[in-house]
């Protein structure tokens, strides 16, 4: 591998546009060269937007004559599959958007693939790579372990038609993954309760999770809220943290009874989304892995533990 790792990339709609490409683009080791997009429109605004050197239509023949070092595929879940499939078969490095299939048993057959052929990969689950999350966590654990806390995740998106993929495996697992980092361990016992009815707008997750050495955690999420909020609550020694994700965290201990105020800005060191929604340290860590070829925080082994929850909360519902 040269100084600069080569990138080819699958899809240019919003969320790669708006946060992972210029995420890419920023970083002086990374060189941009193909980007395939079936939409002439969103390839154009790709290339000139952030400067991948050569535009295909076939994802294939981009990749065979390109050689990069790694593929970024941002699609929907639906459309990721075969694409996984193939470049990790064909030994490709590659960060992915969340989900990484529809179901838990595809993400199984895709781990025996990479177990096999040693890819290193990266799933789009990025919360926990947000500065003022890992900030308030770091704070409490100066105290000691963390031992209780609290992930919520709302919007008020009830009106949605039906999809292709339930809400909680498609877009509030997120706060699934970050219970998961959290606890740094998988979990003992799940007891839930389960509403997914898009017909009465009754879109509500609940969920009491148990690790080892006593440490709780509660999952929250309800698509029929007042607002679309994120919030992580975490609870140490004498101390807890209280955070809406992408906006503030408060810290209180006894020495500091008012709190100590971040934003979330101040914690990412930038105005920027990609910077303050954790998405550009996501993309450092999986490109610094490609280089050391250590295995990224967001793992597709560990993807596959949040999708193993989320089968736990359904399979665990009292309804």
């Amino acid at each position: 591998m040269s100084d600069k790792v080569k990138v080819c990339a699958i899809g240019c709609g919003y969320i790669s546009s708006t946060f992972h490409y210029p995420s890419l683009a920023e970083m002086e080791d990374v060189e941009l060269v193909g980007l395939c997009e079936i939409s002439e429109e969103r390839l154009k605004l790709g290339m000139e937007r952030f400067g991948f050197k050569r535009a295909y239509k076939d994802y294939q023949e981009m990749l065979e004559k390109e050689k990069p070092d790694a593929v970024y595929v941002i699609l929907h879940p639906h459309l990721s599959y075969p694409i996984l499939e193939y470049c990790y078969r064909n030994k490709f490095d590659v960060f992915s958007e969340k989900p990484p299939a529809l179901t838990t048993f595809q993400a199984k057959v895709l781990l025996e693939i990479v177990k096999e052929n040693g890819n290193i990969t990266q799933i789009g689950y990025q919360r926990k790579f947000v500065p003022l999350v890992r900030k308030m966590r770091e704070m409490v654990e100066k105290r000691g372990p963390v031992d209780q806390f609290t992930v919520t995740f709302c919007k008020n998106q009830a009106d949605l038609p039906a999809s292709y993929i339930d809400i909680l495996t498609v877009d509030a697992s997120h706060m699934l993954d970050c219970m998961l980092w959290l606890a740094g361990s998988e979990p003992l016992s799940v007891s839930s309760i389960v509403r997914n009815s898009y017909r009465d707008n009754n879109v509500k997750y609940n969920a009491l999770v148990l690790f080892p050495g006593g440490v709780s955690g509660f999952f929250s999420a309800n698509w029929n809220s007042g607002r679309r909020f994120l919030e992580v609550e975490i609870h140490g020694q004498g101390c807890v943290a209280k955070t809406d994700v992408e906006h503030t965290g408060f810290y209180y201990d006894k020495a500091h009874p008012d709190g100590i105020t971040i934003t979330a800005q101040q914690a990412a060191g930038s105005d920027k989304p990609h910077h303050v929604l954790g998405f550009f340290d996501q993309s450092r860590n999986f490109i610094d892995c490609v280089k050391s070829r250590k295995k990224p925080l967001g793992c597709l082994e560990n993807a596959v533990k949040t999708m193993e929850l989320v089968d736990k909360i359904y399979a665990s519902s009292l309804l």
